[in-house]
């Protein structure tokens, strides 16, 4: 991290000088000056401590032969603690102070007199950034089935969730003022040797912020058969739904006025009301062929109304073959988080493509072609479009006997308006001369054209196009069963902002080309069964292209479960066996295991145990 300990500093238009305390061996040389580094590694926690309890409770009931009553009431408590490496942050230095702070208490090598000094600095003397993060959450649902008619039948289902969230910096967060003030006084000099730097423990602060959500609805459908003739029975299922979501997110006072050091906050809200309607008609054109025709439509009172209509076939060529195939368009309208979240800091780990085209073409060191940690203040946009989406899908399906059956299904996938910001591919376009600005999105850079920081709200920049092929296949002999399902990408093509172009990302880091699951279970009795699963995930690029690539990955989990007909059934089983260890992309040491794809805890048992009465 460029954002070093103990500091570095510059006068805002010359280069950026570390820190004279800074060990040689951690001092960054790059076009816009010296920094000293930083291992964030070495502070923070890849998981958090969690304690959670959850109870859930379901109740059945038959009023009649017609109808049934259903009842579910859910709680969690949860508490994670998470570890930060001390907080990073800016701040001004007067020139009259800033001429003292060097050694023998001068000025610093390379300040100018007379000029303020702009330091990037970490906050060690505080400790590491700990935050307690209390959430509690129900979910209340009330149904009732009932036969209204030969063939056909009625569900109301009501329900209603609610989730309170407050995050609490209990440690490692100091207001700005008060640490300018303690520099300013001399109580604290950050270019001191360490241990005689002074205190800035007046300087603590604890932010919070405070999360809450609601979701209430109900929903009415019925489904049964309109008529009957030769080919089959003509199926119609219809139903409507109605649902009401609310969402606060506030910070405290001092956060919303930015003066907590490496951190912000803002206080955001607000509500929707969502109708819908939909209906699918099975219709058997011959006893071997059945259409499906399905269609959605969605009112929403922040966005306005949409329809998505599906259409699928079935067509049986013989008593062991099936072909199918689907079409249909998708809406998704953006989470009202995604909308209404506050404003908040926070330093993503990506490659500035403009910083690195700069450094290649001055020709010498290219640290800016590593991934780096940038400041990047977000949050919710209310100007947020709808994602769209066109799906296609053929497969097919052999099944010769009850024993053996595959199926192969091609997909593709069309995804447009995505939620979300691709930094490298932002700082990409940027490179081809797309002005970021247009698209909301303000990059403020240094005199040698590096990150200072990123302004960039929630937006709509996003698309996407992905093929690919699924295949699952079983045996069964006797009380084993094989089975594997094997998942095989063709392209992922993605313009992850707009002026970058599209490009197929299979392959690079965070794009597998395949995956697959092949397990092998045993009948060991009627009441237990014991299996074993291989979970392989194939390799992809490291971080930075070119370094070379990361090796397909394997892991082994065991499940065995004995049920019982009077005190229920138990489960046991252990996640990664061998204790295998993912493979660290060596090229991102600030990141180097891809959580969205691999599980970093290692060998867990998990125990379990479920009873009806």
């Amino acid at each position: 991290s460029k954002t070093g300990s103990p500091g570095s500093y510059s006068n805002g238009t010359g280069p950026s000088h570390a820190d004279p305390n800074c060990p040689a061996s951690q001092i960054i040389h790059d076009t816009g000056g010296d920094y000293c580094g930083f291992n964030t590694s070495n502070f923070s926690t890849e998981l958090p401590a969690l304690q959670q309890l959850s109870l859930l409770s379901e109740t059945n009931y038959e009023v009649s032969s017609k109808v049934k009553l259903t009842a579910r009431l859910g709680g969690t408590a949860r508490r994670v603690l998470w570890s930060y490496a001390p907080a990073p942050g800016n701040f001004t230095i007067p020139s009259g102070v800033a001429a003292t702070l060097g050694p023998g208490g001068g000025p610093l090598p390379g300040a100018v007199g007379g000029q303020d000094l702009k330091v990037r600095y970490r906050t060690i003397e505080l400790g590491d950034r700990d935050s307690d993060v209390g959430t509690y959450a129900y979910n209340l649902l009330l149904g009732t089935q009932i036969e209204i008619a030969k063939d056909w039948q009625l569900e109301v289902t009501g329900t209603h969730n609610m989730v309170d969230t407050k995050d609490k910096g209990v440690n490692g967060y100091a207001l700005i003022t008060s640490l300018q003030n303690a520099v300013t006084s001399g109580q604290f000099n950050p270019f001191a040797p360490a241990g005689s730097r002074g205190s800035i423990d007046a300087a603590k602060y604890q932010p919070l912020e405070h999360q809450t959500s609601q979701l209430s609805g109900v929903e009415v459908k019925t489904s049964g058969e309109l008529a009957k003739w030769e080919a089959g029975s003509l199926g119609l299922a219809i139903g409507t739904t109605m649902f009401f979501e609310k969402f606060s997110d506030s910070f405290d006072d001092q956060s919303v006025a930015g003066n907590v050091f490496g951190s912000a906050g803002s206080t955001g809200g607000g509500q929707r009301d969502t109708r819908s309607a939909y209906s699918e008609l099975s219709i058997p054109l011959t006893r071997s062929l059945e259409l499906q025709l399905a269609a959605r439509y969605d009112h929403y009172s922040d966005f306005g109304d949409t329809v998505n209509p599906k259409a699928a076939f079935l067509y049986h060529a013989s008593p062991t073959v099936l072909f199918r195939s689907s079409v249909g368009t998708g809406f998704k309208a953006p989470r009202l988080q995604d909308l209404y979240a506050s404003t908040s800091s926070g330093y993503p780990t990506f490659i500035d493509a403009v910083a690195c085209k700069a450094e290649v073409a001055a020709g010498g060191a290219t640290p800016d072609c590593k991934p780096q940690q940038y400041l990047v203040t977000s949050g919710g946009n209310t100007g947020l479009r709808q994602e769209t989406s066109l799906s296609y899908n053929a497969g097919i399906v052999y099944e010769p006997s009850n024993n053996f059956n595959i199926s192969t299904d091609w997909f593709l996938t069309l995804l447009k308006n995505v939620v979300g910001i691709d930094y490298s591919d932002a700082t990409l376009a940027a490179s081809n001369g797309v002005n970021l600005a247009d698209y909301g999105v303000i990059v403020s850079r240094n005199s040698a054209g590096q990150i200072d920081s990123i302004q960039a709200p929630l937006q709509n920049l996003s698309s996407q196009e992905v093929s690919g092929l699924d295949i699952a296949i079983s045996y069964k002999l006797g009380r084993a069963k094989l089975s594997t399902d094997h998942s095989q990408l063709f392209y992922f093509k993605e313009e992850g902002f707009p002026g970058g172009g599209q490009r197929n990302k299979l392959g690079e880091f965070g794009r597998p080309i395949w995956r697959n699951t092949t397990a092998i279970s045993y009948s060991l009795s009627d009441k237990q069964d014991l299996s074993i699963a291989a979970l392989t995930t194939a390799g992809q690029g490291k971080s930075v292209a070119g370094t070379g690539n990361l090796i397909n990955y394997t892991e082994f989990d065991l499940a065995y479960s004995y049920k019982t007909k009077s005190i229920g059934s138990f489960s046991f089983g252990i996640k990664n066996i061998l204790g295998s260890t993912p493979p660290l992309d060596d090229s991102n040491p600030l990141d180097p295991v891809n959580t969205a794809i691999y599980d970093q805890i290692g060998r867990q048992v998990i125990a379990g145990y479920k009873v009806k009465f």
